[in-house]
């Protein structure tokens, strides 16, 4: 068209012909416009599609990448000195946050107790049965030179451990029968037996071969040391092909069931307690109704009790929902703590829950966030020096609440001393963390690992401040997560769980033996001593006496006497 236009004198074309040359010469000029603004659209969405693909890829990388520290790599936490170098990090600017201080640059210093631990000679066990060797010299050195008997001035004793491998004993049980040959009982009053037989003591277990010792050793072999029961099957089948893995999972689940008064005791006692620990843990459970067999369940931890009281309670739910919190807890009121699973945010919102419920959170896991971006972007920090100059400044000031937590343990504070020490060392550097996020997160690109970290601080630390006001609470959960620990343990070796009933059993045998444990008692001594006198339990107080914190590692240790009532330690 525009060609046409230049080979011909404008004089040549009509008005008219102007006028319609003109239209179409704007018409082409709108239609290249549109065009235009079509591929200028396409490029800008092109443009956010790539810078999303990026950042999924940056994802992936950081996800691979923790992947591989979570197998390969140290599995501490801990914040050490030689982790960040102070004076590298000052070299880097913030641009985006101002500085509060020059005092936050001139940190205050530390200094935590040393100090050089002394070698101490070896000591065996009390508990530990011992067998003496005395070597003597030969008759012949027992003379002198000088023709004099040679007397004994003293021994040079020192020890070793010898194994003797386990066994087991069949225990024969014969029950005396008496009876009057003459007049076969018809003399005595009333109507009596002709035959009088002694009674068969009272087990656990009844019209089975399994004695209280034999049951401890299975329950703490696989709920204490992680050794499944097929396991167990071959270790017994050295000595006797009388206990099967069928047996020993039967055996557990009639334990359980007799051991539930105690199990019931537990989670009561915990409610007692000005602060209970939560967490919740994965499990396969096979024949579970309504469920895959590949499908998740889940095993719930509450740890607390009061001083010198504490316990662990174990309990199995096929679901991880909320309303295992609401189950767990009941009418609690007092402070609970755990991470921010959304189970739990009821505890927070719901007005009913709000006002008897202090809620803690767990600093172990707003550290975790910031230490997983630390771990991406360490190896590039050019590329990443603002984010990682600002996650090691954040990590800096949980570190020195650790060592301020330390620091009062060892200085034995408790109480209102305490509480005064942590509002003024632990206050401000929350406050101080609290500040430096809200700041960096609205600049925070949304969904990378960063903005994670920093939006779930900026909702937990507020939360975190309770503990302050709490002596008796810590800044993180790691007391529960820590007696989840051996259940982990144990899952990796028996895998999976038949059905929902043996699941119930191990979490009341896993309560039993966690809390025998906390309390400083032998699980196994505790097991044995608790299995001889539950079938003879009658009354409350006798119940509560089996409690791990009403007995000492000295009432466990004596063998019981089948043959009678056993003796109930009640208070």
């Amino acid at each position: 068209m525009t060609k046409d236009f230049n080979k011909h004198n404008k004089s040549e074309f009509s008005k008219d012909e102007q006028l319609n040359l003109i239209e179409k010469l704007l018409l082409e000029n709108k239609e290249l416009h549109l065009k235009n603004s079509e591929l200028l659209t396409k490029y800008i969405l092109a443009e956010k599609e790539n810078e999303k693909l990026l950042l999924r890829q940056e994802q992936l990388e950081a996800q691979l990448y923790l992947l591989k520290e979570h197998i390969y790599g140290s599995k501490s936490e801990k914040t050490k000195p030689s982790d960040i170098d102070e004076k590298q990090l000052r070299l880097f600017d913030f641009p985006d946050v101002e500085d509060s201080n020059e005092e936050d640059e001139a940190e205050e210093e530390i200094e935590v107790k040393s100090f050089t631990r002394k070698k101490r000679k070896k000591t065996f066990s009390k508990e530990l049965s011992t067998k003496e060797i005395v070597i003597d010299i030969f008759d012949e050195d027992k003379t002198c030179a000088c023709g004099c008997e040679k007397e004994c001035i003293g021994e040079v004793i020192s020890s070793r451990l010898e194994f003797v491998p386990q066994t087991m004993v069949e225990l024969i049980i014969k029950r005396k029968k008496y009876s009057c040959k003459k007049c076969e009982g018809t003399a005595e009053e009333g109507i009596k037996p002709t035959i009088i037989t002694a009674p068969l003591p009272k087990f656990l277990i009844r019209g089975g071969i399994a004695t209280s010792s034999l049951l401890a050793q299975i329950f703490v072999s696989k709920y204490v040391d992680a050794i499944p029961f097929y396991r167990q099957e071959k270790q017994f089948n050295r000595f006797s092909d009388s206990v099967s893995r069928q047996s020993m999972s039967f055996w557990a689940m009639k334990a359980a069931d007799s051991c539930t008064p105690l199990y019931d005791r537990i989670k009561k006692n915990i409610h007692s307690g000005p602060l209970i620990n939560m967490d919740e843990t994965r499990v396969q459970v096979l024949k579970e109704p309504g469920k895959k067999p590949s499908s998740q369940s889940y095993m719930w931890v509450m740890y607390g009790g009061p001083p010198k009281m504490k316990s662990v309670f174990f309990k199995y739910s096929p679901s991880r929902s909320g309303s295992n919190v609401k189950e767990l807890l009941d009418d609690y009121s007092g402070c609970v703590q755990s991470d921010d699973y959304s189970g739990y945010a009821f505890l927070s919102s719901s007005e009913e829950y709000n006002e008897r419920i202090v809620r803690l959170p767990c600093l172990v896991h707003i550290r975790r966030k910031f230490r997983d971006v630390e771990k991406v972007i360490i190896s590039n920090k050019k590329k990443y020096k603002k984010t990682f100059n600002n996650v090691s400044w954040i990590l800096r000031r949980i570190g020195k609440i650790y060592r301020h937590e330390k620091l009062f343990g060892q200085d034995n504070l408790s109480g209102e001393k305490l509480i005064e020490a942590r509002r003024n060392k632990i206050l401000p550097l929350i406050n101080a963390n609290e500040e430096r996020i809200n700041t960096l997160l609205p600049a925070a690109l949304p969904s990378s690992d960063f903005a994670v970290a920093l939006g779930y601080a900026s909702k937990n630390l507020p939360k975190l401040k309770n503990y302050i006001e709490l002596p008796f609470a810590t800044p993180d959960n790691n007391l529960v997560e820590n007696l989840i620990r051996p259940f982990a343990i144990g899952r990796k070796n028996w895998i999976f769980m038949g059905n929902p009933r043996s699941a119930r059993a191990s979490s009341i045998l896993y309560s039993l033996v966690q809390t025998a444990i906390i309390n400083e008692l032998n699980p196994w001594n505790y097991l044995r001593y608790i299995f001889d006198r539950i079938p003879w339990a009658e009354s409350a107080e006798e119940y509560d006496s089996l409690l791990p914190w009403n007995l000492t590692a000295e009432d466990i240790e004596k063998e019981t006497d089948i043959t009678c009532k056993p003796v109930f330690k009640i208070q």
